[in-house]
């Protein structure tokens, strides 16, 4: 999908927000395609109108901006919601597991190295994991420039998915994965959340053991 919108080109200078310093402007505008390849490709939000989240929310739609910084190699662009929690308002957690997890799982794994059915560990790590978290209230945001529907002022973007930088993201993520390793078998753990048997979630990652005779889940 080739997006309409382009910037001028003379006009900008890039710079990675984490880590400071120069950015080629080439690999930028790259990667902030590729990330609204995402935000349609998994229908984040659906449009709307400035009239209708008032109505629902009394107030206008969140900002949004974008956060680009090298990792290794490559360019990541992330469409950020700037979305801040008021002193009136209940702080919303998400879980997070000790180290003394990972140190457990990995010994585990270490002790059955001989055996005939060694103990495998398994890692996995989930792209943008955010953007399969349902979103779990209404959130309106503005539409980025990239977007060919932002040069209309009245429209808007209603999250169907969570997005970086509201303030339930991360725990629509937990609640998302926990039903989903439950739905596989997984027994959850009662000292933390992000624990399951022989398994354990931290951010977007999860680290699993398990042999072939024995699912992790077991």
């Amino acid at each position: 999908m080739m997006l309409p919108w382009r910037m001028d080109e003379s006009a900008w200078e890039a710079k990675d927000d984490v880590k400071g310093g120069p950015l080629e402007l080439r690999a930028v505008m790259d990667a902030r395609e590729t990330e609204m390849k995402y935000v349609h490709g998994r229908k984040v939000y659906k449009y709307s109108t400035r009239s209708e989240c008032r109505r629902i929310t009394g107030k206008g739609p969140i900002r949004v901006r974008w956060v680009d910084t090298q990792k290794g190699d490559l360019v990541r662009a992330r469409l950020v919601a700037m979305e801040f929690r008021l002193k009136c308002e209940t702080a919303i957690f998400a879980g997070t597991p000790p180290l003394e997890s990972l140190r457990i799982l990995v010994r585990l794994a270490a002790e059955a190295m001989e055996d005939v059915d060694p103990i495998c560990l398994l890692n996995l790590d989930v792209s943008r994991a955010h953007f399969y978290a349902k979103a779990k209230r209404k959130v309106f945001v503005e539409l980025p420039a990239e977007d060919p529907m932002s040069a209309d002022p009245e429209a808007c973007g209603e999250l169907l998915y969570s997005m970086y930088g509201t303030r339930d993201a991360a725990s629509n993520w937990e609640e998302e994965y926990s039903e989903y390793f439950a739905s596989l078998g997984y027994k959850k753990g009662v000292a933390c959340p992000c624990h399951f048997f022989n398994c354990l979630i931290h951010c977007c990652g999860a680290e699993c053991i398990g042999t072939t005779q024995q699912p992790c889940g077991d």
